[in-house]
């Protein structure tokens, strides 16, 4: 269907739109925050289903579910910081956990 960079580009958007408005005391308040957010959450999900529907190697769909998941992981982690988020301590070592697990799930 897509090409893979394509694909990574618009979860990176689509994921990048989901976390400014989960952020955004505006936009969770109004009436439309629900649908958009259900669309976007299906769209990523078809997304990435086309995307390993097309891979017929289970290694690269390992790897390539690995970049995905860090797509999501890191949207949702970095736009806080446009809101003014400060890392603590404790968000530090959370954040090096996930990574940590996504590697050891994914890779080894």
């Amino acid at each position: 269907m897509l090409p893979i960079w394509i694909s990574f580009l618009l979860g990176v958007l689509l994921n990048s739109i989901a976390a400014v408005m989960s952020n955004s005391a505006t936009i969770k308040s109004s009436s439309y925050y629900m649908y958009l957010a259900a669309a976007i959450g299906v769209a990523t999900t078809l997304i990435w289903f086309s995307m390993a529907r097309d891979l017929h190697d289970p290694k690269k769909i390992l790897l390539y579910g690995l970049y995905w998941d860090m797509i999501i992981v890191g949207t949702f982690i970095a736009v806080p910081f446009i809101y003014g988020a400060k890392v603590s301590t404790i968000t530090a070592l959370g954040i090096f956990m996930m990574v940590a697990g996504f590697i050891l799930t994914k890779v080894g």
